[in-house]
């Protein structure tokens, strides 16, 4: 049965500067059609390119008994919160009168989620979803896919709620009750154990309703502010890159370290394959890889103000993420996203001091889970960032900087998608010693490189914590069990290795 899908081969980025949406057919195995634009299409006002694509029923597919299809799909849209969680639905869309808290929705593949609220909103309805697993969704069916990740067909999509949600994870103790539920009010439990709360019972919100997600944006480069941080994510045809800069003086606090870290994604012809097949509910095969991962390149440079010294850590979800256009698949449209986390530790003890170094470390061979057996690629340890590292002669300095970057394509809420997923994680340690020591300044670095591959719904525990806020206390436990969080993610390690200079033992220690 064929679906329509949004023609990639012009560019999603192109397609949005040009105001045009082309659709075409496909087939099982999904790969972009050659049909000519029109310019008669929709503009970017278009539902489509705001909210995703609708679901179309295959017949070789069949859901869980609690989903609810919005046959009209985008058109039923009016907004979403700029978290992605609460979609204000035409309340006379077909479908949408079906829609009750512990049913799953479906109207899109960025509006997949189990149904936490239902408010009126004049003559629309406000609906609050739960990030949910395929097998929530989809109880019979096959995933089959196979497709170029031309980044020049990506676009940027912030989630501004992404970074309130993970920063109310560390707002209260998970599981903590809510004033409001200590005071018994009444709580009702919908099938599968979900617990649906009202407005009254979710206590001061975490979000505000009426802030909606920014459009997608196309261009090179795409830039916000991370706490301390400014965080900047770019490509280009051949790389991802990864620019992390603490903010000037006077700009969120920042001023005490100054300088930052990029890490660059180089890639030749990347492509992501995955294939699952979920059968009563349970996925009963599974297979996925991403090649094309070319090399790592990595550049360090901070430094101490000459007034102070602060070695706070930075642990930061990036609210960007990069988006392909929707395509069709037999279990219902979706999408592929790369994201970022980052993490930088600084560890110095001398004002006016800074840290410096880089290196590239080259890939060879694939990232993937196949035939049972996880496959891994080789990274060339013949440089090293030991033999560029330059930091301050007097005291020991340290610093961390760990990074993961996730490959995904699946459908659910802007902030978290189900399906397979690849990621892969670098982590850098540098010290330099004092020039005073017996041995001389002692130099030594550290690299380790691990990938996986997944299989469902993946959120880190910050997040899900800040999702406990807002949803309810007992969302994560629900969450756990239902969504089996990782449970179905395999690991790697790609390279772990240590260099020192002078390479002694004294050192070394």
């Amino acid at each position: 049965m064929s679906e329509p899908v949004i023609h990639s081969r012009q560019g999603w980025k192109s397609m949005k500067a040009r105001g045009i949406t082309v659709m075409c057919t496909v087939g099982l195995l999904l790969t972009a059609c050659g049909s000519a634009p029109d310019a008669s299409q929709p503009s970017v006002d278009d539902p489509v390119f705001q909210y995703g694509l609708g679901p179309v029923r295959d017949p070789n597919t069949i859901y869980q008994d609690d989903v609810v299809l919005i046959d009209d799909g985008p058109q039923a849209i009016k907004a979403v919160s700029d978290d992605g969680l609460v979609w204000t639905m035409d309340g006379n869309a077909k479908g949408v009168d079906e829609v009750r808290p512990g049913k799953i929705m479906f109207a899109t593949n960025n509006a997949v989620g189990r149904v936490v609220e239902v408010e009126p909103a004049g003559d629309d309805v406000a609906v609050t979803l739960a990030p949910a697993d395929i097998t929530s969704v989809v109880k019979e069916g096959e995933l089959d896919i196979d497709r170029p990740l031309n980044l020049d067909d990506f676009v940027f999509q912030e989630i501004p709620g992404l970074t309130r949600l993970v920063d109310a994870g560390d707002s209260q103790p998970s599981g903590e009750p809510a004033e409001s539920e200590a005071q018994g009010e009444p709580a009702v439990v919908e099938p599968g154990g979900l617990r649906i709360v009202g407005a009254s019972q979710l206590g001061q919100p975490a979000r505000p309703k009426a802030t909606p997600m920014p459009l997608p944006k196309s261009g090179d480069a795409y830039k916000v502010s991370a706490g301390d941080l400014e965080a900047e994510i770019s490509r280009d045809t051949e790389s991802i890159t990864l620019k992390m800069a603490y903010a000037a003086a006077g700009k969120g606090g920042g001023g005490k370290l100054k300088g930052g870290a990029t890490i660059k994604l180089l890639v030749d012809n990347p492509r992501f394959n995955g294939r699952m097949s979920v059968r009563d509910g349970q996925v009963d095969s599974s297979s996925a890889s991403i090649r094309g991962l070319k090399a790592i390149d990595v550049k360090v440079d901070v430094g101490t103000s000459g007034t102070s010294v602060d070695n706070e850590k930075q642990r930061v979800e990036l609210p960007i993420k990069l988006l392909s256009a929707p395509f069709a698949t037999p279990v219902g449209p979706m999408v592929a996203k790369w994201e970022f986390k980052f993490i930088i530790t600084p560890g110095f003890t001398q004002k006016g001091t800074t840290v410096q170094t880089s290196a590239t470390y080259p890939l060879r061979g694939h990232l993937g889970f196949e035939n049972g057996k996880l496959q891994k690629p080789t990274l060339d340890k013949s440089r090293s960032l030991v033999e560029n590292l330059f930091g301050p002669t007097i005291g020991v300095t340290g610093l961390t900087v760990a990074v993961e970057t996730k490959v995904s394509v699946g459908y659910g809420v802007p902030l978290a998608s189900a399906g397979p997923y690849a990621k892969l994680q670098f982590a850098a340690g540098v010290t330099v010693g004092s020039s005073a020591g017996i041995a001389g300044q002692c130099k030594e670095t550290t690299v380790v490189v691990t990938g996986g591959i997944g299989f469902g719904l993946d959120i880190s525990e910050k997040l899900a914590d800040g999702l406990t806020k807002v949803l309810g206390d007992r969302f994560k436990k629900v969450f756990d069990a239902e969504n089996k969080i990782s449970s179905n993610y395999k690991e790697v390690k790609i390279h772990n290795w240590s260099d020192a200079e002078p390479n002694s033992k004294m050192c070394k220690t």
